[in-house]
C-alpha cells in the first residue's frame, strides 16, 4: 500500500521515480573567444570568425573512443539555437582527416574542441555533437550532445569593440 501511495505521489507531482542518468560527459571553455580570420584562397577569405576552446570531459565512468586526428582535432558537429524558430541548426562539421583514427577517453579524462563560428552568429548559444565509441571497433557508436554553450564570457565588451 506504501508503495502504491508513494508513486501516485511522485506521479501527482509530475516527479520522476528513479533519478535521472548522470550525463557521459562534462563540456566548458577553457579559453577566451578570440578572433580568427579566413586567409586568402581559403573558401571564405577575410570573413571573422569567434573562436573558443572547449574540454569536453569523460564523466560517464567508463572509457570510450572518438573519431578524428587526434584528442585535440576530433570530429563533431556544431548546432546554434535559431531565436525564430527555437530549432538547432547545423552549422559545420569541424574535423582534420590527416590522420584519422579511433582515440582513447579514460574515464574522468578529457579532450579539447576548437569551435570557430561566424561573427554574426556568436551570441547564439551553441552545443557540439559527437559519436563516441564502446570500443576501437564499434561501427555504431552513440551521438552525445553537450548541453549550451557560449562564446560569450566575461570580455563581451572588449570582444565587440575588437569586431567593429
Amino acid at each position: 500500500m506504501k508503495t502504491m501511495l508513494t508513486f501516485a505521489f511522485v506521479a501527482i507531482l509530475g516527479v520522476p521515480a528513479y533519478a535521472e542518468e548522470r550525463p557521459p560527459i562534462e563540456a566548458v571553455p577553457v579559453s577566451e573567444a578570440s578572433i580568427t580570420v579566413s586567409p586568402k584562397g581559403s573558401a571564405h577569405p577575410g570573413k571573422q570568425w569567434l573562436t573558443r576552446m572547449i574540454k569536453i570531459k569523460n564523466t560517464s565512468g567508463q572509457d570510450f573512443f572518438v573519431s578524428g586526428g587526434s584528442l585535440n582535432h576530433v570530429f563533431i558537429q556544431v548546432y546554434t539555437l535559431d531565436p525564430k524558430s527555437g530549432e538547432w541548426i547545423s552549422r559545420e562539421l569541424l574535423y582534420c582527416g590527416f590522420g584519422a583514427g579511433q582515440h582513447l577517453v579514460k574515464a574522468d579524462s578529457a579532450f579539447t574542441a576548437r569551435v570557430s563560428l561566424p561573427i554574426e552568429l556568436s551570441e547564439r548559444p551553441f552545443v557540439i555533437e559527437f559519436t563516441r565509441y564502446s570500443d576501437a571497433h564499434d561501427q555504431k557508436g552513440k551521438i552525445t550532445r553537450t548541453l549550451r554553450l557560449s562564446m560569450m564570457s566575461s570580455h563581451k565588451e572588449r570582444i565587440s569593440q575588437r569586431t567593429e
